[in-house]
């Protein structure tokens, strides 16, 4: 097991997480769960099946264990003291790089931007936009305030708070933002949020957004750390969704574009048409049902009934727009 090379192995993160958050000592239930919300699937990492858990909590044999811990009295304290946070060389070009967009430097605010210029001092000059296909495929419905949207996601996801807001096809939606997101091909920004009504998890767009409130009452009955427990127990849709594609316009080329990222199978059912299988994991349904829409009607959706009734419903909204 390579623990040390940084841009393989998860693991290297997950110890540097661990050993800065120990300095004032840390609770053997406190590093277990944040070994069990980082780590791989497959707990076995090391020689004679030993776990990760087992190496760092010094469970074995001096010679096998990590040795980067000792334990006081009911908790663990790190042996050389706070780690720095290291970054790899493609990592600080790559932060030099996004530092030349504008809407990056925006984001971060100037001050930081500035400060993160100096420090980034690297002779190596790589011109990440050469290398980078972006496909603006999204629905480029643009918020008046994405940055303020930005801002609020930030501080509602800081501070462990609910958020109520509007959309294009939802009023006074409520839900918990766990994470921000960019996606650099697509050059959008999305949200993964838990929607407390519907109690399932979606990614949004953070321009699709508006008059987004912070709240201080709570609705949610799940804790962070239960929601993500949900996600990783039902991550996958038991259903996958099926699609025929009938092949003008280079349709079915976009169609493979469009759903690279995705797990999918395919087949000819006759000349020019095809169906699609697609598998996909379940805050990921709202991002599948824009993407199907943007192909338009070359694409008819087969299964499953309820993906089907969205994006009828999505079809009837627009028309009903369109005659306004």
């Amino acid at each position: 097991m390579e623990l040390f090379e940084e841009s393989k192995n998860r693991y290297f993160s997950l110890i540097t997480e661990i050993l800065n958050l120990s300095v004032s000592g840390l609770e053997e239930n406190k590093i277990i769960q944040i070994i069990n919300d980082g780590e791989y699937e497959e707990k076995v990492i090391g020689k004679n099946q030993q776990s990760f858990e087992g190496l760092i909590l010094n469970q074995y044999d001096n010679t096998d264990n990590f040795n980067l811990l000792e334990k006081k009295e009911d908790k663990y304290y790190s042996v050389g003291g706070k780690v720095p946070i290291r970054f790899t060389k493609v990592e600080k070009i790559w932060i030099r790089e996004m530092l030349k967009d504008s809407n990056c430097r925006e984001l971060l605010g100037e001050e930081l931007a500035i400060k993160l210029d100096k420090e980034l001092n690297i002779n190596e000059e790589i011109d990440i936009s050469s290398i980078i296909e972006r496909t603006n495929l999204e629905d480029k419905y643009e918020s008046k305030f994405p940055i303020e949207n930005f801002n609020i996601l930030l501080e509602a996801i800081r501070d462990d708070k609910e958020i109520i807001y509007d959309n294009k096809d939802y009023k006074n939606e409520r839900a918990v933002p766990l994470k921000i997101e960019y996606d650099i091909r697509s050059d959008v920004l999305r949200t993964s949020m838990y929607y407390i009504d519907e109690e399932r998890l979606v990614l949004v767009n953070l321009s699709s957004m508006s008059n987004i409130k912070v709240t201080n009452d709570k609705k949610c009955k799940l804790e962070k750390d239960e929601i993500y427990k949900q996600l990783r127990e039902n991550k996958r849709c038991k259903e996958p969704i099926v699609f025929q594609v009938k092949d003008k316009r280079q349709a079915m080329e976009r169609c493979f574009m469009t759903f690279s990222s995705f797990e999918r199978t395919s087949k000819i059912i006759k000349d020019n048409v095809y169906e699609i299988t697609l598998y996909y994991y379940t805050f990921q349904e709202e991002e599948i049902i824009r993407k199907i829409l943007s192909l338009g009607s070359y694409i008819t959706v087969l299964e499953p009934t309820n993906i089907k009734e969205k994006i009828i419903k999505r079809v009837k909204k627009a028309i009903e727009r369109e005659v306004k």
